[in-house]
């Protein structure tokens, strides 16, 4: 008799997190245990219709997706969504920290604030290389290889176009990634007739493969970062993972490949 009155659930309840269903996508500041139990008000949490929390974020990282947001209109082929059911498809994306097997990636962290703010000075307006959660807000525009992020203002797969303009690229330490982006902006400085100004943050390694390029007269290193502090993957979460930061275990350098119309632009800053 027992057995035929416990339902199950195809995914475990957090009771510290999920809420009633509210049969809609819903973003709820902080959490609210009781009437008067609430914590945690400095974070927002997104929720399912079935009431289960799929993510959170900080109020300052909302507060840039709804900036960000822009939801396309209906058509005859997909409906219209909402600021919040995107946001939950974001989270089932990106927010991956609590998930069984899934460990934070130091080499896919972020760089730090003042660089990208010393880079925007000195005219770079994009990155190769974000998300939603972590693009940088010194830069005007950044790619995503995510189709889901074009509502967030992604403009796209960084190699699914020339790359053009001033921009920023921080592609990780994967290996085939790191040597196709270094191909891709030494292609674009070559064959385009705009101005190419890329700047790329990659670690001092002499045997990565990305090594036989650099050579290259389209290349030139601009510095090499010692002790690099790296934002935390997650630093989007919550306010505590936002002051850490990850101490890179090489040093990085920072390259610039460009044409020479790119080159006149930057020094024109």
């Amino acid at each position: 008799m027992m057995r035929r009155m416990v339902k199950t659930r195809p995914s475990p309840i957090d009771p510290d997190r999920d809420i009633t269903a509210p049969n809609k996508f819903t973003i709820q500041i902080g959490l609210h245990r009781t009437l008067n139990d609430s914590h945690n008000m400095h974070t927002a949490y997104v929720y399912t219709p079935s009431g289960r929390c799929v993510g959170q974020m900080t109020i300052e990282t909302l507060n840039k997706l709804k900036l960000q947001h822009h939801t396309p209109l209906s058509t005859g082929k997909a409906r219209a969504t909402t600021m919040e059911e995107d946001t939950a498809k974001l989270m089932a994306t990106y927010d991956t920290k609590k998930r069984k097997g899934m460990r934070q990636n130091p080499d896919m962290a972020a760089a730090p604030d003042h660089l990208m703010r010393s880079l925007a000075a000195l005219g770079i307006r994009h990155e190769r290389f974000a998300s939603p959660l972590d693009r940088s807000p010194h830069m005007r525009s950044y790619n995503s290889a995510s189709p889901a992020d074009r509502v967030f203002g992604a403009t796209g797969d960084a190699f699914s176009c020339i790359w053009n303009e001033a921009a920023f690229a921080h592609p990780g330490r994967n290996h085939d990634t790191m040597e196709k982006s270094v191909r891709w902006a030494i292609t674009s400085a070559t064959l385009s007739d705009e101005p190419v100004m890329n700047i790329l943050l990659l670690p001092d390694e002499p045997g990565s493969k990305f090594n036989t390029y650099m050579s290259h007269p389209s290349i030139q290193k601009i510095a090499t970062i010692n002790n690099l502090q790296l934002r935390d993957t997650y630093f989007w979460r919550s306010a505590n993972e936002a002051t850490k930061n990850h101490r890179a275990k090489t040093p990085y350098n920072l390259w610039a490949i460009s044409n020479q119309e790119g080159n006149a632009q930057i020094h024109q800053q």
